[in-house]
Order: structure tokens, then sequence, then C-alpha cells
């Protein structure tokens, strides 16, 4: 999903996606092999809506946001493994 109006930096972005509903942070997801690669994925459940934000280290790099039909962690988990894959 792309929303022009959101924030270059990933955490003003998920505020302003959430917009008052809590957000949760679901999981982690590190690349194989010591990469300083990883996916930190947010969820905000009242919207069904998942934030995966793609770091090297602690730095981001970039961030999707997913519209879900239903929210579900092991869907959300699964695209950051993708996203990880890509990389």
């Amino acid at each position: 999903m792309i929303i022009p109006t959101l924030s270059d930096n990933a955490h003003m972005a998920l505020a302003q996606l959430a917009g008052g509903s809590k957000v949760t942070r679901v999981h982690t997801q590190w690349q194989k092999h010591n990469s300083l690669n990883n996916v930190v994925t947010y969820g905000i459940v009242d919207k069904s809506t998942v934030m995966h934000v793609i770091r090297t280290g602690r730095e981001c790099i970039a961030y999707e946001v997913k519209q879900l039909d239903r929210y579900s962690m092991s869907l959300a988990i699964q695209q950051a493994r993708e996203i990880l894959d890509g990389l």
C-alpha cells in the first residue's frame, strides 16, 4: 500500500497510521548468516494493518505498510520473511 502523505520517518509514519489505535510489536525477523538486515513488524489490530520496518542494524532503510483482510500475526511474520528473502 502506498500512502504518499506518510512521513519518511518510520516511527512517525506508524503513529500517523495508528491515529490513536494501539500498536503492537509483532516480531523481529533476522536475515540468515550473521547479517545485520532485519525486519521489525508492528501491528495495528483495529485497522487490520501491519507495518514492516526494514533495517540494517538499527538504521531504518525502508518500510512497507500492508492492509490485511483479517489481522493475522502469522501472516505478518510470513510477509516479513518474504521481504528478507527479497533483499
